[in-house]
């Protein structure tokens, strides 16, 4: 670009003073010196100064390149470090809420049953469901023969009353035993009266209620 400008500037430089007072009278004499001095010296000022390498135009580039990049770097990387905030956050939150840490801070393998070992459990549960049923049922066959031992334990000390009341009747005399079973006859007669006697009272009272009831309705 420099040696374009240059360029230009010799070019117009190279034009005699007699052009601009030949194509442009109206233009004074003072004014053509005066804008040819000038170009002379922008001819010189543009010779002395030697054009610059296109290295150092690129180096000046990538100079201007990295100071944007430096000044929307605090930006992005603000950017960057927020996502990567909000990734950390939902993955620790995702590991929080996963099943396999509940109640424990490890995590834990969960063993997934087959077939062989399903059929090896339900037949334990059935043997001992089995043997729950087995030994349920032995507890009431033995409460069971507990509670007819008491009862046979029962009649037989009924029994063996009996057996020394026999033993002493068979000790005692016969004129002993009839007069005590007079007195035992004697007794149930009575009882027996008595019997009647309540039997009619309660007879009577019957037999009045009714005769009341039927008062009542007449």
């Amino acid at each position: 670009m420099h040696s374009s400008t240059a360029t230009l500037v010799e070019t117009s430089t190279s034009v005699p003073d007699k052009f601009y007072q030949r194509h442009q009278p109206i233009c004074s004499n003072k004014s053509v010196s005066t804008t040819a001095t000038a170009a002379r010296n922008c001819n010189t000022v543009t010779e002395s100064q030697p054009d610059e390498p296109e290295e150092k135009i690129q180096v000046q580039e990538q100079d201007i390149g990295e100071s944007h990049q430096l000044q929307s770097s605090p930006l992005s990387a603000l950017g960057l470090s927020t996502e990567a905030n909000t990734v950390k956050e939902s993955q620790s939150t995702r590991q929080d809420i996963s099943p396999t840490n509940f109640g424990d801070s490890t995590a834990k393998v969960v063993h997934e049953i087959c077939g062989t070992e399903r059929n090896e459990l339900r037949r334990k549960a059935q043997v001992l469901t089995a043997s729950l049923q087995q030994a349920k049922r032995n507890n009431m066959d033995v409460s069971y023969q507990q509670h007819q031992l008491e009862e046979l334990q029962s009649e037989l000390c009924r029994l063996l009353h009996i057996e020394a009341q026999l033993k002493e009747y068979e000790k005692r005399s016969v004129e002993s035993i009839e007069h005590e079973l007079q007195v035992l006859q004697q007794e149930v007669a009575n009882l027996s009266k008595c019997v009647q006697a309540a039997l009619q009272e309660e007879l009577d009272w019957i037999d009045r209620m009714e005769d009341s009831q039927r008062e009542e309705r007449l």
